[in-house]
């Protein structure tokens, strides 16, 4: 199920460009919305933030106009919806577990 322009108006393959665009500056950031509420079960809060933010400075630093792969952003928004089982779940579960500090960075 790929984007398929003539399918769409001017506007809407622009937007959507533009959106992919957006994602693929920041990809670390943004394919860490469902995998960073679950890394902190494990991971102390601040191993998972760091990771985070070194993985995307590198990014930015070697592949962000290096390398473009229509098809990596579109499987990372179908897996950006993730984010909204895997959010609720870890973040109940760390407030369960009393990990205050990580039930509140899953929870931001």
């Amino acid at each position: 199920m790929a984007w398929n322009p003539t399918e769409h108006s001017d506007d809407d393959n622009l937007r959507w460009c533009w959106l992919r665009a957006v994602e693929w500056g920041r990809w670390p950031v943004f394919l860490s919305q469902p995998m960073a509420p679950v890394m902190l079960i494990w991971l102390s809060w601040y191993v998972v933030v760091l990771t985070v933010i070194i993985a995307n400075l590198l990014w930015s630093l070697f592949v962000r106009y290096r390398v473009l792969n229509v098809r990596a952003g579109y499987i990372g928004v179908i897996i950006v919806r993730l984010k909204w089982i895997s959010w609720p779940v870890a973040t109940i579960y760390l407030f369960h577990k009393g990990r205050t500090p990580e039930s509140w960075i899953a929870l931001a």
